[in-house]
């Protein structure tokens, strides 16, 4: 399913309060966050997938440019009805309005954008 607004769940602590006097609630709490770790998002950055707009809303660029630019550039995109975008479409995306912004014309930039992507798997 495509990457929607997603709302992280928090815990609020209340460090100020003596925990006993709360029965040990805070207590409970802090444990339970004592044994979380950092979560490595770069990890599942390839399970995420991204509609049309969303990935115009990251690029900034317009639907107009995403959609003509997909098409110029051959972009990789998943979906019958409506294109969905990975992460490496994304990148793509955003090297070629990169390019864009310092000058190039698009085919120079599509190029560029697969010229960097190339040197970075070699990497």
């Amino acid at each position: 399913m495509p990457f929607q607004n997603a709302t992280i769940p928090s815990i609020t602590l209340n460090r100020g309060v003596d925990s006993r006097r709360e029965g040990g609630r805070d207590m409970a709490i802090s444990r339970q966050v004592d044994f979380l770790e950092p979560i490595n998002l770069a990890e599942h950055l390839d399970k995420v997938e991204l509609y049309l707009g969303q990935v115009c809303q990251i690029a900034g660029i317009s639907k107009m440019q995403l959609d003509y630019w997909t098409n110029k550039a051959q972009i990789p995109t998943k979906g019958k009805k409506q294109r969905i975008y990975d992460i490496d479409a994304l990148e793509t995306v955003m090297l070629i309005k990169q390019a864009k912004d310092k000058g190039l014309n698009l085919g120079a930039a599509i190029d560029a954008a697969r010229r960097f992507r190339d040197q970075q798997r070699v990497v």
